[in-house]
């Protein structure tokens, strides 16, 4: 829905189903984790495609997620849909 987000990764949350953090889908996602010397990992979903964040129970983020991408089969007809994961 073209909203950013920004979340701590300290502070428990359930982020399955919860629509402030996923809304209608997630189409970029960046992470920064101070155990990763400054680097960034950037999580992109093509177009005709999305992402959620997933986690079993209310817990921060560091102790555990799971980012779950699906293409779009009524738009992605051809099977085009993808998902880019890159560290800088």
């Amino acid at each position: 829905d073209g909203k950013r987000v920004k979340q701590s990764f300290d502070k428990a949350l359930l982020v399955d189903g919860n629509k402030e953090i996923n809304g209608p889908g997630i189409t970029s996602l960046e992470l920064e984790a101070d155990a990763y010397k400054g680097r960034r990992f950037v999580v992109t979903a093509s177009p005709n495609s999305a992402m959620n964040l997933w986690n079993a129970k209310e817990q921060p983020l560091h102790e555990g997620f799971s980012i779950n991408w699906k293409a779009d089969p009524e738009k992605d007809k051809d099977g085009k849909a993808r998902i880019a994961i890159e560290v800088k």
